[in-house]
């Protein structure tokens, strides 16, 4: 299997095929996609697989596929019941549509056909989050619509809140959902963090990023993270229950949650597993790594090198009316999320700060965490904590395996790194 170096999680599972046959009778229509919707529901790639036509191409292996799936069902759970059901035929594609619930989420199912009957989509639109109440916290939905752009999450607040503080938390790159689930498993860092703070007397907000069902073809980082971040602090100071709102971020988020908390004036800042490098210099670098790792044959690694080489200095040399892509993001993004500077937004502000690194995190190495270090040099008000075991998802890791799929085995974010966390931010 390919192993991606990035740590980007993909929900929206869609695949897409042409048919130029006649039209399928609309009841045969009906019932194939009902056999879709219940492949979908049930992460059956077998089916979904061959109904779209993907056994002679190159651009997913099967297992891939199938791997994909699981992937975006562990972020749902498993399925409990569907209702307001819909089939229509639009512009010569039948869509059947169901209002679903699973055990951590609501979704809109969607299976799309086109005339002949060939499977042209099947995916999940995320909505409210199934929340929990129980001894220790109430989690309540929380709705954030910034200019018609709607993301779901989930306000915790413990039954013991007498802190008066809530935390807002700001995931890693790519388009994760509220609780950054990750791996075949599903394990849920955010959701970790979230009721192990609660437990401590902590409030936190997590939701699902801008771009968590889908995204457009050009956007930036502001587009795709900071406007969101600060806005939903900004519904959390007007918030009677909260006096102070913090802020969190892991990996990118971390990268970026100085730069909210010095535009927002908050007081304290947590950053896990972040670097002192630019985006997409952290992703050049784990490739690179990658290639010399001995995964690839030599000729295989010497030839994407030097494509990613060239990548690399068209991105050095890029200015903000650069078009195109590149490590597959558009350049707006690229070039707007390397302009920042956490080391420069920390250094220009007076809140305090929490650096947490594990020691076998092979995403961000823990050079980046002496990096800060050095980099701050005599700033006050920074705790650093090097967690020793612990790889990106601050999760105990005893693989030295260069690849994300470390990530599959059922984990917890480390009680020490909660516990610290819950003293920083109290």
């Amino acid at each position: 299997m390919k192993k991606f170096l990035a740590l980007v999680l993909v929900l929206l599972m869609s695949v897409t095929v042409f048919s130029c046959t006649k039209k399928i009778e609309y009841n045969d229509a009906k019932d194939l996609s009902h056999k879709y919707l219940d492949a979908l529901r049930s992460a059956d790639g077998d089916v979904l697989f061959e109904a779209a036509r993907l056994k002679n191409q190159k651009q997913i292996e099967k297992e891939d596929f199938q791997r994909s799936l699981t992937q975006t069902i562990k972020k749902l759970g498993e399925f409990k019941e569907g209702k307001d059901e819909k089939f229509e035929y639009i512009e010569n594609t039948f869509v059947l549509s169901s209002e679903d619930r699973f055990d951590y989420r609501m979704v809109t199912s969607i299976i799309e056909l086109d005339k002949s009957g060939s499977l042209n989509n099947a995916y999940f639109m995320l909505k409210e989050p199934i929340c929990e109440d129980n001894d220790d916290f109430k989690e309540e939905s929380f709705i954030l619509d910034n200019d018609g752009a709607k993301m779901y999450g989930a306000l915790t607040i413990p039954k013991d809140f007498t802190s008066k503080k809530v935390v807002f938390m700001m995931q890693g790159s790519g388009p994760q959902d509220m609780d950054e689930t990750v791996g075949i498993s599903g394990n849920k860092p955010f959701k970790d963090l979230a009721h192990g703070l609660a437990k401590h007397g902590v409030a936190t907000l997590r939701i699902d990023k801008r771009y968590v069902n889908n995204a457009p073809k050009d956007y930036t980082v502001d587009e795709e993270v900071l406007s969101d971040a600060k806005l939903a602090i900004e519904e959390l100071k007007k918030d009677s229950r909260f006096d102070d709102v913090y802020v969190l971020g892991h990996s990118l988020g971390a990268m970026l949650a100085p730069r909210v908390a010095k535009d927002e004036g908050l007081k304290k800042v947590a950053m896990l597993s972040a670097s002192t490098m630019k985006f997409t210099d952290i992703i050049y670098t784990q490739q690179m790594e990658y290639l010399d790792s001995g995964e690839v044959s030599q000729s295989v690694a010497d030839f994407q090198k030097k494509e990613i080489t060239k990548i690399k200095e068209q991105i050095d040399n890029m200015t903000e009316k650069t078009k195109g892509n590149f490590f597959s993001m558009p350049a707006s993004y690229v070039y707007s999320v390397n302009q920042v500077n956490p080391v420069e937004d920390i250094k220009a502000s007076d809140f305090d700060v929490f650096i947490g690194h594990g020691s076998k995190d092979f995403q961000v190495k823990k050079d980046e965490f002496e990096k800060f270090k050095k980099a701050l040099g005599d700033r006050g008000l920074v705790i650093y904590n090097l967690y020793d075991g612990l790889n990106h998802l601050m999760m105990p890791e005893d693989s030295n395996e260069f690849s994300v799929e470390i990530y599959d085995k059922p984990n917890h974010v480390s009680q020490l790194v909660i516990d610290d966390l819950a003293e920083f931010f109290k």
